[in-house]
């Protein structure tokens, strides 16, 4: 939008009075091209990629830790506001809204599913939980564990066994093996529509 204003302002003081455009016949080609460039710019503000080194996210047992921009901010489950997590997350770009089955265990959840495809669970308007996959970009563990991450990276942790997979507990985060429990496929923390 710099760009477009110092145009505005640059398009405006090179205008004399004598020069000045007949308002009632006036050729709107400078102005077109003004909202031509504000849509270029608008887009391009959006198509900025995502960029896991520059913004990441600290997988923890008791919520997540949004790093971006030389800004660091904590958003803890049942006390982060979902209109925060959204205000502190809008650099990793426009989440995907849904809502979760009304027979949910964990309860009546809403989740917001960023680019970087980590998906956010929110319940009465407060972060509540999250899950990561393979595809999730730009996320960790404190230890540095994450979707993908060898099973060799748990150490001697033990395996627990569920319905839905095996489940190791690393960083106060819940990491769920693949089946010959040689890599992580999932790690996630807090409410979740988990059917065991």
């Amino acid at each position: 939008m710099r760009n477009v204003a110092l145009t505005l302002c640059l398009a405006i003081a090179a205008c004399t009075p004598a020069a000045a455009p007949d308002p009632v016949n006036a050729d709107n080609s400078v102005a077109e091209s003004i909202v031509q460039e504000a849509v270029v710019v608008n887009e391009a503000e959006r198509a900025i990629p995502f960029d896991p080194e520059l913004m990441t996210v600290e997988l923890g047992g008791d919520g997540i830790v949004i790093r971006t921009a030389g800004h660091i901010r904590p958003a803890r489950f049942e006390n982060a506001t979902q209109e925060f997590v959204e205000r502190m997350m809008a650099d990793f770009g426009k989440p995907e809204r849904s809502d979760g089955p009304e027979d949910c265990p964990a309860g009546k959840l809403n989740f917001l599913e960023y680019p970087n495809h980590l998906k956010l669970a929110f319940q009465d308007g407060k972060l509540a939980g999250y899950w990561a996959d393979e595809s999730s970009l730009g996320v960790a563990t404190e230890g540095g564990i994450k979707p993908g991450s060898p099973r060799t990276a748990l150490g001697n942790a033990p395996t627990k066994e569920a319905s839905f997979g095996k489940l190791v507990t690393v960083d106060g985060a819940v990491a769920m093996l693949d089946e010959k429990e040689t890599k992580v496929t999932d790690v996630y923390a807090g409410a979740a529509c988990i059917y065991d």
